[in-house]
């Protein structure tokens, strides 16, 4: 088991890059830290494994505090986002070197080393010399060295980030399912929003040095903690309107300069400053509307194609519009129903979620 406590790191030049984080992480459970480069993200994984001092806080492992013993008694499997492979070895005594390191018989290291180069695909490559070697494939030697044995954690920092698009999604399957079978607890540093969500039982929402929400990949993509979260994941993130809250009693409505929408009824109080949230594939293209749905009528200003659907890009009352749909739209005014069970309310001003 990993917990952080208050963990903290500044630099000497003044920045804080990592601000009071606590967290834990059970016994077989993979932990994706996300957020955008700068967040704080990869010095929190440096800090875990002993390769950064904490300015504030510990570290535990398996209930032992750790925070300034050395990397090398901390028994972490570590991938860094560069290769870190010895250049003067084979890709074979690569994939060796850990093992008898720790003192792991001949016979048990070449079952270790055959089962990770069939999982990897790699058996061609054995004798091959990292300088001979493509970066993807150099990256997936440093993926094979930390998985050919079984340490206490695995920590990986954007492992699958030089590797190409159709390979990196079969590496992350390969990653989970060796993970999943040694039950070792993972911590993952991404800031692939596709790779949290396939890869995490719970994903860390990291920003500024801080966590701004955790929770599992349903939580946090469909009840976002704040503006920032419902921004930034999803592609394209949630759609955001900025208008106000009106109560009357048995009806409340969201309003914006151009429009009222019909609201369920929630205790939020009259005339708050409320930015309404709904994602574009949440929400539907109907006609005719029930009356007393909430809903918006747009004007399609141009069709997105994405592959296997279409955004489309609406001009509303309340300001610009995605909607999710199977088939294009070139023009023309339609209605949007915006589902109860879909709508998030934030603050405005403090970008809390409200309900």
């Amino acid at each position: 088991m990993l917990e952080l406590v208050d963990l903290s790191k500044t630099f000497p030049d003044g920045t804080q890059a990592v601000r009071g984080v606590s967290l834990g992480a059970d016994p077989g459970e993979l932990l994706v830290l996300l957020g955008p480069s700068g967040c704080g993200k990869t010095t929190t994984l440096r800090m875990i494994a002993g390769l950064e001092s904490p300015t504030a806080g510990c570290v535990r492992l398996d209930g032992q505090e750790v925070t300034h013993s050395p990397a090398s008694e901390r028994d972490i499997g570590f991938v860094f986002q560069f290769y870190a492979l010895y250049p003067h070895m084979t890709v074979l005594a690569n994939l060796e070197f850990p093992l008898q390191n720790v003192g792991l018989d001949a016979e048990n290291r070449q079952a270790a080393i055959n089962d990770v180069v069939t999982r990897l695909g790699i058996a061609h490559l054995l004798d091959s010399f990292p300088s001979q070697l493509s970066g993807g494939d150099q990256q997936r030697i440093a993926l094979g060295r930390a998985m050919v044995r079984t340490p206490r954690l695995y920590l990986m920092d954007e492992p699958l980030g030089t590797i190409d698009t159709g390979l990196r999604s079969d590496l992350r399957e390969t990653f989970r399912t060796q993970q999943l079978d040694l039950e070792v607890t993972t911590v993952y540093v991404t800031h692939d929003q596709e790779e949290a969500m396939q890869l995490a039982d719970r994903i860390i929402i990291m920003r500024d040095g801080v966590i701004v929400q955790e929770g599992s990949p349903h939580e946090v993509y469909d009840e976002p903690a704040d503006l920032y979260v419902a921004d930034f994941l999803g592609s394209p993130g949630m759609n955001l309107v900025q208008g106000r809250w009106e109560d009357q009693g048995e009806r409340a409505f969201f309003a914006t300069k151009e429009s009222r929408i019909s609201m369920p009824q929630i205790e939020i109080e009259n005339d708050r400053d409320i930015t309404l949230g709904v994602r574009p594939e949440h929400v539907s293209v109907e006609t005719p509307l029930e009356e007393s749905a909430a809903h918006l009528t747009g004007r399609v200003k141009r069709s997105e194609y994405r592959g296997d659907h279409y955004i489309l890009h609406l001009d509303t009352p309340a300001g610009p519009f995605l909607v999710r749909s199977d088939r294009a739209h070139t023009s023309g005014q339609m209605n949007v129903r915006l589902p109860d069970e879909r709508l998030c309310l934030f603050d405005t001003k403090t970008g809390r979620r409200l309900a």
